[in-house]
């Protein structure tokens, strides 16, 4: 769970990943692999080759899209501290036990 979380904390918006060169090559690749795969499926049809019948050809292609699309997302917001979900939001402290009210309810005896 605290991978989520860091997660979702380098994607808001000031915060970024150590390396964000680093990051934005791989996610580069991944993309011309993902985009490749799906290319080849198709250009395998072209020429003959069939996938088997329990390829699913859309399957491969829909896969390949959302890798694409969860890797580009990622480039554009966890390798940027200018853009991102919102801040997280700042919790107000509790005021200790022992002051009175001052919102002008009834005082403690």
């Amino acid at each position: 769970m605290n991978k989520i979380a860091a997660l979702v904390d380098v994607l808001r918006k000031g915060s970024s990943v150590a390396d964000p060169a680093v990051w934005k090559n791989r996610s580069a690749l991944a993309i011309a692999i993902a985009t490749f795969l799906a290319a080849l499926v198709q250009l395998a049809k072209v020429f003959g080759y069939e996938l088997p019948p329990e390829v699913n050809e859309d399957a491969l292609v829909s896969v390949a899209g959302v890798i694409a699309f969860v890797v580009s997302m990622f480039l554009a917001y966890g390798t940027s501290d200018k853009v991102g979900l919102p801040p997280k939001p700042e919790a107000e402290p509790f005021p200790p036990l022992d002051q009175p009210d001052v919102h002008g309810g009834p005082e403690a005896p």
